[in-house]
């Protein structure tokens, strides 16, 4: 059943055309990225789904959808880590971008059953400071700013 696994690239070919239609506003370094990496990824997504088709065709693989549901005892957390995306995407203007990646993470994280807080914290704290440093620091992306940044932003 090879339905489900074109979830992922629909949406990455999705993402790809309107980040292409957003990107003619931008300098041209990061127009000229843009391009490059949107036309690249569309580029894969159809190679991708010619190989879907030719299994599809050859009798190999059908559309069946039924991989996204199952095995089921993996509902909650699917379900779980839609409605923590659902409230990241709600909390983000008032935490800012640095807190609300470091607090979703630990969520999801704990979600999906991760014990071990040392790993936790390491990993959240990482990916919340090339976030920021990537994101805030380095490119000055209108990301939300909350606490984090403001303190980061004095320090620095």
């Amino acid at each position: 059943p090879a339905g489900g696994d074109l979830v992922i690239p629909l949406a990455a070919a999705a993402f790809a055309i309107y980040y292409l239609t957003t990107v003619w506003t931008l300098p041209w370094e990061a127009k000229a990225s843009g391009i490059f990496l949107g036309a690249a990824l569309l580029v894969l997504v159809a190679l991708f789904l010619v190989v879907t088709a030719a299994s599809v065709w050859r009798g190999h693989a059908s559309l069946a959808m039924w991989r996204l549901i199952e095995p089921q005892r993996f509902q909650g957390q699917r379900l779980g880590l839609v409605a923590l995306m659902a409230v990241f995407i709600v909390v983000i203007p008032y935490l800012g971008f640095t807190l609300a990646v470091f607090a979703f993470l630990i969520a999801a994280m704990l979600l999906l059953g991760v014990k071990s807080w040392p790993r936790l914290l390491a990993v959240a704290a990482g990916m919340a400071l090339a976030g920021y440093l990537l994101f805030i620091a380095l490119l000055d992306t209108p990301f939300p700013r909350g606490p984090v940044e403001w303190l980061l932003g004095r320090l620095f």
